[in-house]
């Protein structure tokens, strides 16, 4: 399980990586190639990540001091609190798979996090420090 985490966590920093490359391009698709190797290793979470990406379910919320989480509408309507650096998300996917059972590295949300980074279609909001306090107190 430790090696599926260490690859994912490869991954997801090279999936992140790409938008960075593609800032100043218009083109924001992900390979076919990369694709693959994303359905290669979370074979059970690309199809759910990539229909959160679609329904532009993955907001980036920050604050003045430069702090960031991210929420995710899940597919069920529920929104999950993801903190993408840490590996980490509010579902009960997340703490069944892969903090009790370990059998998996991350959920859907959590790669939907990294897909809307390389895809471009992250969405941005921006709360006072007070209010991105009582944002993460909603969990």
């Amino acid at each position: 399980m430790e090696e599926l985490l260490i690859i994912s966590k490869e991954i997801l920093m090279q999936l992140k990586s790409c938008e960075d490359e593609k800032n100043n391009s218009s083109d924001k698709v992900i390979s076919d190639e990369y694709l693959s190797v994303l359905n290669c290793i979370f074979p059970t979470l690309l199809e759910g990540a990539l229909d959160l990406i679609d329904n532009s379910s993955v907001t980036r919320i920050e604050c003045p001091k430069g702090r960031s989480i991210y929420k995710v509408n899940g597919s069920m309507g529920t929104v999950y609190t993801v903190m993408g650096s840490s590996l980490y998300c509010t579902c009960p996917t997340f703490y069944y798979s892969c903090v009790k059972k370990r059998s998996h590295a991350i959920c859907k949300h959590l790669l939907a996090v990294y897909l809307a980074y390389a895809t471009g279609t992250l969405k941005h909001t921006t709360l006072s420090n007070k209010d991105y306090a009582l944002t993460l107190l909603d969990n």
